[in-house]
Protein backbone atom coordinates (compact mmCIF):
# COMPACT_ATOMS: atom_id res chain seq x y z
CA UNK A 1 0.00 0.00 0.00
CA UNK A 2 2.78 2.41 0.95
CA UNK A 3 4.65 1.50 -2.21
CA UNK A 4 1.58 2.31 -4.34
CA UNK A 5 1.12 5.66 -2.59
CA UNK A 6 4.80 6.46 -3.15
CA UNK A 7 4.47 5.64 -6.87
CA UNK A 8 1.35 7.85 -7.14
CA UNK A 9 3.14 10.69 -5.32
CA UNK A 10 6.20 10.44 -7.62
CA UNK A 11 3.95 10.47 -10.70
CA UNK A 12 2.16 13.61 -9.46
CA UNK A 13 5.50 15.35 -8.91
CA UNK A 14 6.67 14.34 -12.39
CA UNK A 15 3.48 15.62 -14.02
CA UNK A 16 3.70 18.93 -12.15
CA UNK A 17 7.33 19.35 -13.20
CA UNK A 18 6.46 18.66 -16.84
CA UNK A 19 3.64 21.25 -16.67
CA UNK A 20 5.87 23.86 -15.05
CA UNK A 21 8.82 23.28 -17.39
CA UNK A 22 6.59 23.15 -20.49
CA UNK A 23 4.83 26.34 -19.44
CA UNK A 24 8.13 28.07 -18.81
CA UNK A 25 9.48 27.16 -22.26
CA UNK A 26 6.17 28.05 -23.91
CA UNK A 27 5.81 31.37 -22.11
CA UNK A 28 9.37 32.52 -22.71
CA UNK A 29 9.44 31.45 -26.34
CA UNK A 30 8.83 33.55 -29.44
CA UNK A 31 5.07 33.06 -29.23
CA UNK A 32 4.84 35.13 -26.07
CA UNK A 33 7.45 37.77 -26.68
CA UNK A 34 6.16 41.31 -26.25
CA UNK A 35 4.70 42.47 -29.54
CA UNK A 36 2.42 45.28 -28.34
CA UNK A 37 3.89 48.56 -27.09
CA UNK A 38 1.91 50.19 -24.28
CA UNK A 39 0.52 52.94 -26.45
CA UNK A 40 -2.49 54.59 -24.83
CA UNK A 41 -5.49 54.07 -27.09
CA UNK A 42 -7.56 57.14 -27.81
CA UNK A 43 -8.66 56.52 -31.39
CA UNK A 44 -9.34 52.92 -32.37
CA UNK A 45 -10.54 53.64 -35.88
CA UNK A 46 -14.21 53.13 -35.09
CA UNK A 47 -15.14 56.77 -34.68
CA UNK A 48 -15.44 57.94 -38.26
CA UNK A 49 -18.92 57.92 -39.78
CA UNK A 50 -21.27 60.12 -41.76
CA UNK A 51 -24.09 60.19 -39.24
CA UNK A 52 -25.72 63.56 -38.61
CA UNK A 53 -24.65 65.51 -35.52
CA UNK A 54 -26.52 68.11 -33.52
CA UNK A 55 -23.73 70.47 -32.45
CA UNK A 56 -25.96 71.95 -29.75
CA UNK A 57 -25.79 68.66 -27.84
CA UNK A 58 -22.84 67.48 -25.80
CA UNK A 59 -20.89 64.51 -27.09
CA UNK A 60 -20.71 61.00 -25.59
CA UNK A 61 -17.62 58.87 -25.04
CA UNK A 62 -17.96 55.11 -24.61
CA UNK A 63 -15.17 53.27 -22.77
CA UNK A 64 -14.62 49.65 -21.82
CA UNK A 65 -13.38 46.48 -23.45
CA UNK A 66 -14.22 44.48 -26.59
CA UNK A 67 -17.94 44.79 -25.82
CA UNK A 68 -17.64 48.55 -26.21
CA UNK A 69 -15.23 48.35 -29.13
CA UNK A 70 -17.55 45.94 -30.94
CA UNK A 71 -15.68 42.69 -31.47
CA UNK A 72 -17.40 40.31 -33.93
CA UNK A 73 -19.87 42.94 -35.18
CA UNK A 74 -19.81 45.65 -37.83
CA UNK A 75 -19.25 49.28 -36.94
CA UNK A 76 -22.90 50.16 -37.55
CA UNK A 77 -23.90 47.57 -34.93
CA UNK A 78 -21.71 48.99 -32.14
CA UNK A 79 -22.97 50.77 -29.04
CA UNK A 80 -21.28 54.06 -29.98
CA UNK A 81 -22.66 54.06 -33.53
CA UNK A 82 -26.20 53.40 -32.35
CA UNK A 83 -25.95 56.11 -29.71
CA UNK A 84 -24.94 58.68 -32.31
CA UNK A 85 -27.51 57.41 -34.78
CA UNK A 86 -30.37 57.69 -32.28
CA UNK A 87 -29.36 60.85 -30.40
CA UNK A 88 -27.46 62.84 -33.05
CA UNK A 89 -24.76 63.39 -30.43
CA UNK A 90 -21.16 62.97 -31.58
CA UNK A 91 -20.12 59.68 -29.96
CA UNK A 92 -16.53 58.53 -29.52
CA UNK A 93 -15.72 54.84 -29.28
CA UNK A 94 -12.74 54.40 -26.94
CA UNK A 95 -13.31 50.69 -26.35
CA UNK A 96 -10.17 48.62 -25.82
CA UNK A 97 -10.35 44.93 -26.74
CA UNK A 98 -9.12 42.77 -23.88
CA UNK A 99 -9.17 45.67 -21.46
CA UNK A 100 -10.81 46.44 -18.15
CA UNK A 101 -11.43 49.35 -15.83
CA UNK A 102 -7.68 49.60 -15.19
CA UNK A 103 -7.17 50.34 -18.89
CA UNK A 104 -9.89 52.99 -18.78
CA UNK A 105 -8.11 54.58 -15.82
CA UNK A 106 -4.75 54.41 -17.60
CA UNK A 107 -6.24 56.02 -20.71
CA UNK A 108 -7.64 58.86 -18.62
CA UNK A 109 -4.37 59.36 -16.76
CA UNK A 110 -1.69 58.99 -19.40
CA UNK A 111 -3.10 59.19 -22.93
CA UNK A 112 -4.37 61.89 -25.24
CA UNK A 113 -7.83 60.71 -24.26
CA UNK A 114 -9.29 64.21 -23.93
CA UNK A 115 -7.83 65.52 -27.20
CA UNK A 116 -10.17 66.17 -30.10
CA UNK A 117 -13.37 65.66 -28.12
CA UNK A 118 -15.73 68.18 -29.66
CA UNK A 119 -18.19 69.22 -28.49
CA UNK A 120 -17.23 68.70 -24.85
CA UNK A 121 -18.59 65.35 -23.63
CA UNK A 122 -21.76 65.44 -21.59
CA UNK A 123 -21.46 61.74 -20.78
CA UNK A 124 -18.63 59.23 -20.49
CA UNK A 125 -20.16 55.75 -20.37
CA UNK A 126 -18.12 52.83 -19.03
CA UNK A 127 -19.56 49.41 -19.89
CA UNK A 128 -18.72 47.03 -17.06
CA UNK A 129 -18.84 43.28 -17.57
CA UNK A 130 -18.43 40.85 -14.70
CA UNK A 131 -14.97 39.71 -15.72
CA UNK A 132 -13.58 43.21 -15.11
CA UNK A 133 -13.72 42.48 -11.39
CA UNK A 134 -11.27 39.67 -12.02
CA UNK A 135 -9.08 41.43 -14.56
CA UNK A 136 -7.93 44.03 -12.05
CA UNK A 137 -6.44 41.16 -10.03
CA UNK A 138 -5.58 38.35 -12.46
CA UNK A 139 -3.39 38.22 -15.55
CA UNK A 140 -6.45 36.81 -17.24
CA UNK A 141 -5.30 36.09 -20.80
CA UNK A 142 -2.82 33.32 -21.59
CA UNK A 143 -0.35 35.69 -23.14
CA UNK A 144 2.11 38.32 -22.13
CA UNK A 145 2.52 41.95 -23.05
CA UNK A 146 2.75 45.14 -21.06
CA UNK A 147 -0.85 45.87 -22.06
CA UNK A 148 -2.12 42.71 -20.42
CA UNK A 149 0.28 43.24 -17.55
CA UNK A 150 -1.25 46.64 -16.76
CA UNK A 151 -2.58 46.71 -13.22
CA UNK A 152 -2.82 48.99 -10.23
CA UNK A 153 -2.09 48.16 -6.60
CA UNK A 154 -3.73 49.52 -3.46
CA UNK A 155 -0.99 51.33 -1.54
CA UNK A 156 -2.36 52.77 1.71
CA UNK A 157 -5.74 53.51 0.19
CA UNK A 158 -4.37 54.91 -3.09
CA UNK A 159 -4.09 53.27 -6.49
CA UNK A 160 -0.53 53.04 -7.75
CA UNK A 161 0.33 51.90 -11.27
CA UNK A 162 2.42 48.73 -11.27
CA UNK A 163 5.68 48.52 -13.19
CA UNK A 164 4.79 47.80 -16.83
CA UNK A 165 8.12 46.14 -17.61
CA UNK A 166 7.85 42.42 -18.31
CA UNK A 167 9.85 40.37 -15.81
CA UNK A 168 10.65 36.64 -15.60
CA UNK A 169 8.09 36.44 -12.79
CA UNK A 170 5.42 37.82 -15.16
CA UNK A 171 6.32 35.11 -17.63
CA UNK A 172 5.76 32.50 -14.96
CA UNK A 173 2.43 34.11 -14.08
CA UNK A 174 0.93 33.34 -17.49
CA UNK A 175 1.65 29.63 -17.20
CA UNK A 176 -1.40 27.40 -16.92
CA UNK A 177 -0.51 26.34 -13.40
CA UNK A 178 0.13 29.87 -12.17
CA UNK A 179 -3.09 31.14 -13.75
CA UNK A 180 -5.06 28.50 -11.88
CA UNK A 181 -3.44 29.60 -8.63
CA UNK A 182 -4.25 33.25 -9.35
CA UNK A 183 -7.82 32.32 -10.25
CA UNK A 184 -8.17 30.37 -7.01
CA UNK A 185 -6.80 33.31 -5.03
CA UNK A 186 -9.39 35.57 -6.68
CA UNK A 187 -12.22 33.16 -5.92
CA UNK A 188 -11.26 33.05 -2.26
CA UNK A 189 -11.66 36.82 -1.95
CA UNK A 190 -15.05 37.96 -0.70
CA UNK A 191 -17.34 39.87 -3.05
CA UNK A 192 -17.03 42.88 -0.76
CA UNK A 193 -13.24 42.93 -1.11
CA UNK A 194 -13.56 42.60 -4.88
CA UNK A 195 -16.10 45.40 -5.06
CA UNK A 196 -13.99 47.66 -2.83
CA UNK A 197 -11.06 47.38 -5.24
CA UNK A 198 -13.30 47.81 -8.28
CA UNK A 199 -14.91 50.86 -6.66
CA UNK A 200 -11.47 52.42 -6.10
CA UNK A 201 -10.77 52.22 -9.84
CA UNK A 202 -14.15 53.64 -10.83
CA UNK A 203 -13.94 56.53 -8.35
CA UNK A 204 -10.45 57.38 -9.55
CA UNK A 205 -11.78 57.53 -13.11
CA UNK A 206 -14.50 59.93 -11.98
CA UNK A 207 -11.97 62.07 -10.14
CA UNK A 208 -9.92 62.57 -13.32
CA UNK A 209 -13.02 63.30 -15.40
CA UNK A 210 -14.28 65.84 -12.85
CA UNK A 211 -10.91 67.58 -12.86
CA UNK A 212 -11.04 67.95 -16.65
CA UNK A 213 -14.73 68.64 -17.13
CA UNK A 214 -16.94 70.13 -14.44
CA UNK A 215 -20.24 69.14 -16.07
CA UNK A 216 -19.45 65.77 -17.63
CA UNK A 217 -21.41 62.90 -16.10
CA UNK A 218 -19.73 59.54 -15.55
CA UNK A 219 -22.03 56.57 -16.18
CA UNK A 220 -21.46 52.89 -15.39
CA UNK A 221 -23.46 50.48 -17.54
CA UNK A 222 -23.50 47.17 -15.66
CA UNK A 223 -23.77 44.62 -18.44
CA UNK A 224 -23.13 41.25 -16.82
CA UNK A 225 -23.31 38.39 -19.34
CA UNK A 226 -24.38 35.16 -17.71
CA UNK A 227 -21.35 33.29 -18.97
CA UNK A 228 -18.75 31.33 -17.06
CA UNK A 229 -15.94 30.75 -19.51
CA UNK A 230 -12.22 30.52 -18.87
CA UNK A 231 -11.76 34.10 -20.11
CA UNK A 232 -14.85 35.57 -18.55
CA UNK A 233 -16.44 35.29 -15.12
CA UNK A 234 -19.71 36.77 -13.90
CA UNK A 235 -19.68 39.11 -10.93
CA UNK A 236 -22.73 40.20 -8.99
CA UNK A 237 -22.98 42.80 -6.23
CA UNK A 238 -25.76 44.60 -4.36
CA UNK A 239 -23.47 47.59 -3.69
CA UNK A 240 -23.78 49.49 -6.97
CA UNK A 241 -25.88 52.09 -5.17
CA UNK A 242 -22.71 53.26 -3.42
CA UNK A 243 -21.51 54.68 -6.73
CA UNK A 244 -24.75 56.62 -7.11
CA UNK A 245 -23.99 58.32 -3.79
CA UNK A 246 -20.65 59.40 -5.27
CA UNK A 247 -22.38 61.11 -8.19
CA UNK A 248 -22.02 58.26 -10.71
CA UNK A 249 -25.07 57.21 -12.68
CA UNK A 250 -25.45 53.41 -12.69
CA UNK A 251 -27.59 51.64 -15.28
CA UNK A 252 -28.03 48.00 -14.34
CA UNK A 253 -28.62 45.30 -16.92
CA UNK A 254 -27.76 42.50 -14.49
CA UNK A 255 -31.40 42.17 -13.42
CA UNK A 256 -33.20 38.94 -14.35
CA UNK A 257 -35.54 40.84 -16.64
CA UNK A 258 -32.58 41.36 -18.97
CA UNK A 259 -31.57 37.69 -19.08
CA UNK A 260 -32.85 37.52 -22.65
CA UNK A 261 -29.76 39.51 -23.68
CA UNK A 262 -27.78 36.33 -23.05
CA UNK A 263 -29.80 34.28 -25.53
CA UNK A 264 -28.59 33.28 -28.99
CA UNK A 265 -30.58 35.96 -30.81
CA UNK A 266 -28.76 38.71 -28.92
CA UNK A 267 -25.20 37.38 -29.23
CA UNK A 268 -22.59 37.86 -31.94
CA UNK A 269 -21.13 34.97 -33.88
CA UNK A 270 -18.76 34.05 -31.05
CA UNK A 271 -21.73 33.54 -28.67
CA UNK A 272 -20.08 35.83 -26.11
CA UNK A 273 -20.21 39.42 -27.32
CA UNK A 274 -23.47 41.31 -27.80
CA UNK A 275 -24.88 41.53 -31.30
CA UNK A 276 -26.22 44.63 -33.01
CA UNK A 277 -29.69 43.57 -31.92
CA UNK A 278 -28.60 43.58 -28.28
CA UNK A 279 -26.95 47.00 -28.58
CA UNK A 280 -30.07 48.32 -30.27
CA UNK A 281 -32.14 47.49 -27.19
CA UNK A 282 -29.45 48.56 -24.73
CA UNK A 283 -29.09 51.90 -26.50
CA UNK A 284 -32.82 52.52 -26.11
CA UNK A 285 -32.55 51.73 -22.39
CA UNK A 286 -29.61 54.12 -21.97
CA UNK A 287 -31.37 56.89 -23.92
CA UNK A 288 -34.39 56.55 -21.65
CA UNK A 289 -32.34 56.43 -18.43
CA UNK A 290 -30.23 59.47 -19.34
CA UNK A 291 -32.97 61.36 -21.17
CA UNK A 292 -30.79 61.75 -24.23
Amino acid sequence: MQKKLLIIFINIILVLNVVIITDWIFCTGEFYKVIYPMTPVYDNGREENNLPINKNKGSIVTVGDSFTFGDFINQEDTFSYKLQQKTQRKTYNRGYSGGGVQHVLYQLEYSDFFNNLSPEPEYIIYTFIGDHARRIYVNYIAGISNQKNLRYSNKNGKLVLNNLDITPVDKIKVSMLAKKIEDLSFKLKSNNIKFDFLKMHILECKKIIDKKYKKTKFVVLVYNPNLDLHIQKPFYSNRWGELEKEGIKVIRLDDKKYDYLNTKDYLAEDDIHPSGKAWDEITDIVIKELNL
